[in-house]
């Protein structure tokens, strides 16, 4: 080292030493005054008693059972996987196996005492995963020894219990014998509910098919309405252009010597009318095919005939005489009306035929989906069925497995007499002395800093009240 360096080493140094020597009483009583609570405190901490135990998971004890009867790949390599290790160390330290154990030490106190229990075993409960094996250690640290080694035999033994029903099927047995027979009565009762809509309705081979005729037929009845519609339309427009030529028409006409209708004639036209009418009435109730309405066709047909061979006009009086055309005229207003009828009563068929047709479709379908419900059902039972009975043979084996108590799960080690933890006694009695030193150097150093000091001449004359003959530099000294 360079002399310079050498020499602000040793001012540093002698710094130090001399301001030890001058505060080293004081440094002594800050670090005893320090010291002696802490040590009191350390002291007088009550003992903590460590209780340990040891649970050990062995897969070639037992391998899950598979409805194949295959191993899985992890069975076949004798593993267990991490993931499995520290799951188990999760529900081991769960809140529902804390609460538990609290249940079975304490069962009789009272709910608040119950969660500050809980509070003390969720913050001191310790599991941990040993590295390189297949050992869970499960440790709790208590002022009570007693208490310590109950907390963690307590709680491997509620864990031992739930891994075995759970994960090892203790119960599996009447588990599955009861969703067996539940499934077997909902197959049975599905079952017969299908056949009895198909006696009841009759099977269906093809649901498609037959929904497809059903809107076929639906729309040509649509179709039907609609050339009705378009029908009487037209009708009403004859009708309409009828009633205006007859309004163009005079009623009676001047001539030589009297016209007269044919009596019979207007006799033979009003009971055609009526004819038309009664028809009209008819096909109400009755289609074209029918006996009454062809009878009264003929009837129809027949006066017809006979008024084509009469002569509309006889001679009379020379008076006015009716016109002809007028007539004429308001006979074909009297037919065309009669088919307006007609029309209008077929019109209304079809929209009852619509209406029963649309009935009848969501009757089908009402029924497909019954069909399709059931159906699924006794597919989806079948199934379960399947799964359940094949499970069923599975527990039979668990169970027997069971009763011989062959179990993945073994405790190695259970807490005996809890041993008290005198490390940490050492621990704190070392932090306080060595908190104390620390305390006591740093009050030193902040001591000899903020220590006034005079740092030029101006300061020594304002304190001496003399002038300053003279300074000498620190370098050169």
């Amino acid at each position: 080292m360079s002399p310079s360096i050498d020499s602000q080493t040793y001012q540093y140094i002698s710094y130090i030493g001399g301001m030890i020597k001058r505060r080293w009483l004081m440094m002594l009583l800050i670090f005893l005054i320090t010291l002696m609570p802490a040590m009191m405190f350390s002291v007088n901490k009550p003992v903590r008693y460590h209780a340990r135990g040891e649970i050990l998971l062995i897969q070639n004890a037992r391998v899950n059972i598979e409805l194949s009867g295959n191993l899985s790949e992890r069975a076949s390599r004798n593993i267990i996987p991490l993931e499995k290790l520290n799951s188990m160390v999760e529900v081991l330290t769960s809140n529902k196996m804390i609460r538990r154990m609290i249940d079975a030490l304490e069962p009789n106190i009272k709910k608040a005492e119950k969660e500050k229990l809980f509070r003390l075993f969720k913050r001191e409960i310790k599991a941990r995963v040993i590295p390189a094996s297949n050992v869970i250690e499960v440790t709790y640290a208590d002022a009570d020894p007693i208490r310590a080694q109950k907390v963690v035999n307590t709680l491997i033994v509620i864990f031992r219990d739930a891994y075995r029903r759970l994960a090892e099927g203790m119960g599996a047995m009447e588990f599955y014998q009861e969703h067996f027979e539940q499934v077997n009565r909902r197959l049975k009762v599905n079952i017969g509910k299908l056949n009895e809509l198909r006696r009841k309705e009759g099977i269906m081979d093809d649901f498609n098919l037959v929904q497809d005729n059903a809107y076929r037929r639906l729309e040509e009845l649509k179709e039907e309405h609609v050339g009705l519609g378009k029908k009487i339309s037209e009708t009403q427009t004859r009708i309409a252009l009828l009633e205006k030529e007859l309004s163009a028409q005079p009623e009676y006409l001047k001539g030589n010597f009297e016209l007269v209708v044919n009596p019979t004639l207007v006799e033979m036209k009003q009971k055609l009318t009526a004819l038309e009418l009664e028809k009209a009435s008819l096909l109400i109730r009755y289609t074209e095919e029918s006996r009454e309405v062809q009878d009264k066709a003929a009837e129809i047909d027949s006066i017809k005939a006979k008024i084509a061979r009469l002569k509309p006009m006889m001679e009379g009086k020379a008076v006015m005489v009716l016109n002809p055309v007028h007539e004429n005229i308001k006979a074909d207003i009297i037919e065309a009306r009669t088919e307006l009828v007609t029309l209008q009563n077929k019109r209304n068929k079809a929209n009852e035929q619509i209406r029963e047709q649309k009935a009848q479709i969501y009757h089908l379908n009402q029924l497909v989906h019954k069909f399709v419900s059931l159906e699924n059902a006794v597919e989806s039972d079948k199934k379960k069925y399947n799964h359940y009975l094949g499970k069923l043979d599975d527990a039979r084996f668990l169970n027997a497995m069971n009763q011989n108590q062959i179990s993945s799960l073994q405790v190695i080690e259970t807490a005996e007499a809890a041993l008290p933890n005198r490390m940490p006694l050492l621990y704190s009695t070392l932090a306080s002395v060595i908190l104390s030193l620390l305390l006591a150097v740093g009050t030193l150093f902040m001591m000899e800093t903020f220590r006034p000091r005079l740092n030029n001449p101006e300061q020594v004359k304002n304190l001496v009240k003399f002038p300053v003959l003279g300074s000498i530099s620190k370098k050169a000294a």
